[in-house]
Formats: structure tokens, sequence, C-alpha cells
């Protein structure tokens, strides 16, 4: 089975570089925390700052931060995570 829906459980520390990450290689991400507070504080974190996560990296350099962005889904709703190919706990 390809992975291409990877959920990013947990957003205080590496998750939303992570989110970026796996966004610029064109997974489908789906941000998680239990706290909303969370969500939607690194949801404009990331919308503010996503030219610099992927500056530094050469390959990442010419995406369209837009399309980037629309690849993440942010949510505190643990069922909606049900039908993810992979999960990645990071909080």
């Amino acid at each position: 089975m390809e992975t291409r829906k990877v959920v990013v459980i947990g957003v205080e520390t590496i998750g939303p570089g992570l989110a970026v990450d796996l966004s610029t290689q064109d997974y489908e991400v789906l941000v998680n925390d239990i706290a909303s507070s969370m969500i939607a504080r690194t949801r404009d974190w990331i919308r503010a700052d996503l030219f610099m996560y992927r500056t530094p990296v050469p390959a990442y350099r010419e995406r369209d931060d837009e399309t980037l962005f629309m690849r993440m889904t942010f949510t505190g709703d643990l069922a909606a995570v049900a039908d993810s190919d992979m999960d990645m706990d990071v909080g």
C-alpha cells in the first residue's frame, strides 16, 4: 500500500515542521492536536512562515506556498485520523 495521507499528532514542537516537510513531498497531511488553541495557532504559524520553512531546502524553494498549505488539514477531531495511511505521534 502506498502512503498518501499522513497524520501528524501533536503540534507543540516538531509537528509543524514535519507537516510542512511531508506536504512538500506531496503527502496529504492531517495536523491533529487535542488542544483547539494549538491547532489554530499552528495553522496560523505555518501559513505565515511557510516560505521560511521551505527556503533552507533547495529542492523545496520552487514549491508554491498555497499548494503546500492546501495539502494540510488542521483538526482536533481524532475520528478524522481514522482513514490515514500513516500516523506520526510527535506530541
